[in-house]
């Protein structure tokens, strides 16, 4: 740690192409600060214009069990690329949940779009077997990029029955606002 005067911080520096934040740990009472270097690795990677965010589905109610067929659909306000899918259940149990995606200008009410052959999951799509969480930050065959107006759907393909609440959370990397 460094003793240095508040008009002496640099905003960032740049080492090996990864901006590097300096922050202010504590003061040392006597106009100058402790600061401390912190290069957090989720954003160490990142332009400005990248922020990470989440895309959250919830379905079902209390006292309904969730059944299969088309739950709902999202509009994304922004580009991005997913990075990671998480389920969570309000019970451990059996379900699997694919996403499927087409432009704004195709969707027509799953018609044409979106529909099963519109799925990003390439195969490997998000269920729970017997249990109330689901994590992948591999996926594996996925088309995880996303432009802003796309438009998700939630699509239940199997489900035993006994789960009344679902939420999906589909972690991403936001490159552009709208």
């Amino acid at each position: 740690m460094t003793n240095i005067e508040i008009n002496q911080l640099p905003l960032t520096n740049v080492v090996s192409g990864a901006n590097d934040y300096l922050a202010i740990d504590h003061s040392n009472g006597d106009g100058t600060f402790t600061t401390k270097r912190v290069v957090p690795n989720l954003i160490a990677g990142l332009s400005p214009t990248q922020t990470l965010t989440a895309i959250e589905f919830i379905m079902g109610v209390n006292g309904y069990h969730i059944l299969t067929g088309l739950a709902g659909y999202l509009v994304s306000p922004y580009t991005g690329i997913i990075n990671s899918v998480t389920m969570l259940a309000s019970i451990s149990g059996n379900i699997s949940v694919d996403i499927w995606k087409c432009a704004n200008s195709a969707f027509d009410a799953g018609i044409t779009h979106p529909v099963s052959s519109d799925s990003i999951c390439g195969g490997n799509i998000p269920a729970l077997i017997g249990s109330a969480i689901y994590n992948n930050a591999l996926l594996s065959g996925w088309n995880r990029a996303f432009n802003a107006g796309d438009v998700f759907a939630f699509n239940v393909n199997s489900t035993a029955g006994i789960i009344s609440q679902l939420t999906l959370s589909m972690s991403v990397t936001k490159t552009s606002t709208p």
